[in-house]
């Protein structure tokens, strides 16, 4: 079972301010942000807020997971989540822990159109122990390759 309460299970994937010039409008809007995934782990914490904010808005805008692989580099939209205002979110995606290998995975946020400003801060959930003992068995693949071509 995941340890949600341990902070150092934690990554930081992104954590970033975007503005659009001028004012809001449907064809002036803040440009969707485009993550890539970087574990295979479902589990992540989300936090959108509005610097400055003097308006009573609750919704943040989505998180939409896409999916794609060597065979179709462009992704496929897979599902997405709906975020609120100054509220951190857990998101699971059990897509991602039941991926195929050589999936990739992004998360585009798609902020409102009437946002001028938005910050976004994402974490992914992955247990040290597992990146250190992937890091082991990719360490003893590549011994074994080059000890045996």
């Amino acid at each position: 079972m995941p340890q949600f309460s341990n902070e150092e299970h934690w990554e930081l994937i992104a954590d970033e301010t975007r503005s659009v010039a001028g004012t809001p409008a449907r064809d002036n809007a803040i440009a969707p942000l485009l993550l890539p995934i970087p574990y295979l782990s479902p589990y992540f914490k989300a936090f959108v807020a509005i610097p400055n904010n003097n308006r009573p808005w609750y919704y943040g805008g989505r998180f939409v997971l896409y999916i794609g692989n060597i065979e179709n580099p462009v992704p496929v939209y897979a599902t997405s989540r709906k975020m609120l205002l100054n509220d951190w979110k857990l998101l699971e995606f059990p897509h991602i822990a039941n991926a195929s290998q050589g999936s990739q995975f992004y998360f585009q946020y798609e902020p409102p159109w009437w946002f001028s400003e938005v910050s976004i801060t994402m974490y992914q959930y992955e247990e040290k122990r597992n990146r250190k003992q992937g890091r082991r068995e990719l360490t003893m693949i590549l011994n074994q390759t080059y000890q045996n071509p």
